[in-house]
């Protein structure tokens, strides 16, 4: 198997409403910080990454669903790919409906 024929897939995400409930401070001090004020918002990056070090990235206001990550893939990574790339997903079975 040629290791530089290996592209990997994974998605990511991350929202503004996943706030620490819990820190630490100096004995006497008080832990506090600011969090935003019900403006709740996700983000997410699809990403693919190759043994060279070569992304195609793309990110996306709210969650992936099917027209997104279609998107992804016609838009974005297919440009990318050679002729005998092994593409490997990493993520939950894809469900979309």
């Amino acid at each position: 198997m040629d290791l530089q024929r290996l592209v990997f897939v994974d998605e990511s995400g991350a929202k503004t409403n996943m706030t620490r409930l819990y820190g630490r401070a100096k004995a006497g001090d008080r832990a506090t910080d600011d969090t935003p004020c019900g403006h709740w918002c996700t983000t997410t990056m699809i990403s693919s990454v190759r043994l060279d070090g070569s992304t195609a990235c793309m990110v996306v206001d709210g969650a992936t669903n099917k027209e997104v990550f279609q998107a992804y893939l016609s838009n974005i990574l297919l440009p990318t790919l050679r002729s005998g790339d092994m593409i490997g997903y990493r993520g939950q079975p894809l469900k979309y409906k």
